[in-house]
C-alpha cells in the first residue's frame, strides 16, 4: 500500500493511544502498530514514527519492560527513550549497568559508526564488548547520581 495511505490509519491508532485516555482495545491497537511496524519498517520515518508511539505508550502508561529489547537501530537521530529510561533508572538506584545495556547506549549513539563486521557479527560483538567491560570494571559500571538532570519526554 501507498505509504501514505499507511500514515493515515498510524494517525488514527495513534489518536486512540495518546488521546483517548486508556482505550479498552489499547493491547490490540498496540499489536497493530507493532505489525504495521513489520510490515512497513523499510521506511525508516514510519519505523521511527512508529518505535516512538510505542515508547510514549509504556511510558505513559506506566509498561515499563522488565528487560530492554537490545536490538537497537544504529544511526537514528536521537537515542530512544526507552534505553534512556532504562539507563536512568540505573543510575537512580545505584545498579551496575549491565554490558549489553552500555553497547546498546554506544550504537543508539547517532555519532557511532558501526562497521560491517560489527553488523553481521553481532553476537561476537556483544561477546567481546562484555569482556572487555567486564576486566576494565570488574565491579561493573556504575555512574553516580550527583549532577544528573531528569529525563524530560516529549512526544510530537
Amino acid at each position: 500500500a501507498y505509504i501514505g495511505y499507511v500514515f493515515l490509519y498510524f494517525y488514527g491508532l495513534e489518536r486512540r493511544l495518546m488521546l483517548e485516555g486508556s482505550p479498552p482495545d489499547a493491547d490490540g491497537v498496540v499489536a497493530e502498530v507493532r505489525r504495521l511496524s513489520q510490515v512497513y519498517g523499510g521506511n525508516g520515518s514510519f519505523k521511527r514514527y512508529a518505535g516512538e508511539l510505542l515508547s510514549a505508550y509504556q511510558l505513559k502508561s506506566a509498561q515499563l519492560p522488565e528487560k530492554l529489547d537490545l536490538e537497537v537501530e544504529e544511526n537514528s537521530y536521537d537515542i530512544p527513550i526507552m534505553l534512556k529510561v532504562a539507563l536512568g533508572m540505573r543510575v537512580r538506584s545505584g545498579d551496575a549497568i549491565e554490558p549489553d545495556l552500555l553497547l546498546a547506549y554506544v550504537i543508539a549513539d547517532p555519532e557511532t559508526r558501526v562497521r560491517t563486521p560489527a553488523r553481521r557479527a553481532q553476537t561476537v560483538l556483544r561477546e567481546l564488548f562484555a569482556e572487555a567491560v567486564k576486566k576494565k570494571y570488574p565491579n561493573g559500571v556504575r555512574v553516580a547520581a550527583a549532577g544528573v538532570r531528569k529525563l524530560k519526554v516529549n512526544y510530537r
